[in-house]
């Protein structure tokens, strides 16, 4: 127990997994930025009004490498900020009740440092992809991606997948993008990939 806690710990003080996040009315997809303090910070634009969060108690989940973080808190600090793109996001805190841990199960979201390019109708941006599941891929760039849906082609293997933009985080000149992947198309060729990067992991004997 001691150990789980420890983990937890050390992975609430991460920032920028991803969030599903429920209030009395709908689910809402944000962003997990770090922990202030007692508090844990968030931020999304799906939001039409404020209200929907100050002062809600809200359940949670946050979605790291190998496992999620679920539990429920108050929203008790709420800023509005304007995003790159003129668009309203919403930062907020909550005051977090007990959390709970639950273990994924295989083709988790595995870390990785791909070189890829993500073709849209009108754009290709390089990009790093950081991390990847069947459900969901991070990338790293410094070009703004101008569009929803496209090609994600890997550099060095054949692996193309297409995948939707979720949410977009601005760090400086550097934009970390979530995406998740379109459904209709085989995952066969991701399993595959998902499957040699979890054995060179356990090569390694690396736990996270």
């Amino acid at each position: 127990m001691v150990e789980k806690d420890q983990k937890l710990s050390y992975q609430i003080s991460l920032g920028h997994w991803k969030v599903d996040l429920l209030t009395e009315s709908k689910n809402i997809s944000a962003v997990y930025i770090g922990k202030y303090k007692r508090h844990l910070l968030f931020e999304t634009s799906k939001l039409f009004d404020k209200k929907e969060l100050l002062e809600h108690i809200l359940d949670f989940k946050i979605f790291l490498p190998s496992f999620f973080i679920s539990g429920s808190g108050k929203c008790v600090k709420l800023a509005e900020i304007e995003g790159n793109r003129n668009e309203v996001i919403f930062r907020f805190m909550l005051d977090p009740e007990r959390l709970r841990i639950k273990q994924q199960r295989r083709y988790k979201r595995l870390p990785i440092l791909e070189k890829a390019s993500f073709e849209l109708e009108h754009q290709k941006v390089n990009v790093i992809v950081k991390d990847i599941s069947l459900q969901g891929i991070g990338l790293f760039t410094t070009e703004r991606i101008r569009g929803e849906t496209g090609i994600l082609k890997f550099n060095h293997n054949d692996l193309e997948l297409k995948v939707q933009k979720i949410h977009e985080f601005t760090d400086f000149n550097l934009f970390q993008y979530g995406m998740k992947l379109i459904p209709d198309q085989s995952t066969e060729g991701l399993k595959s990939f998902l499957l040699n990067i979890q054995e060179k992991i356990s090569a390694m004997n690396f736990v996270f």
